[in-house]
């Protein structure tokens, strides 16, 4: 093999590794799916497992993908599963393997529907005096409404006093 064959055969192999990532797009309605770690609220149910990638190949053959396409990917994917949220569960960059620079973004999650506009309301809990306080409110009321009587009033009243709630 003369020089001339041996430069040119290796400009090819340049040029050939150093692929360019193949263009990749937020589907229409993938902006609105919300990508998070955290639990979504109990308005969601899951639909299944998703995972969103980017990048291909071994060094300088293929092309390093990056964590905002592996995002868009996600999004697209949870979309076309009906999704609109999608909680990460494990992400996976670009590293050495063995002789390979592995250049893929795996980001794996579970893909999420809203079935209710809001979660479900969270019970207030009142502290023992707060409880107290408003049960002989209410007590007094009733005397004042002539629905108890002053001894019905101080026996319960005393009850109550008693309990701590």
């Amino acid at each position: 093999m003369n020089s001339k064959t041996a430069v040119l055969l290796s400009m090819l192999l340049a040029i050939a590794g150093c692929a360019t990532a193949p263009p990749l797009q937020l589907t229409p309605g993938a902006n609105n799916v919300l990508v998070a770690k955290s639990d979504p609220g109990d308005n969601y149910e899951i639909i299944g497992p998703v995972s969103g990638f980017d990048g291909e190949g071994c060094g300088g053959f293929g092309y390093k993908g990056s964590y905002e396409r592996a995002i868009t990917s996600l999004r697209n994917r949870t979309y076309d599963m009906g999704g609109n949220y999608a909680q990460i569960i494990s992400l996976t960059e670009p590293h050495l393997s063995g002789d390979c620079f592995y250049n893929k973004y795996v980001i794996r999650a579970t893909a999420y529907k809203k079935v209710r506009n809001q979660p479900s309301p969270t019970p207030i809990v009142e502290a023992g005096e707060e409880k107290l306080t408003k049960k002989l409110r209410e007590l007094k009321k009733l005397l004042d409404d002539d629905i108890l009587s002053k001894e019905e009033y101080e026996k319960q009243k005393t009850k109550l006093l008693e309990k701590g709630f």
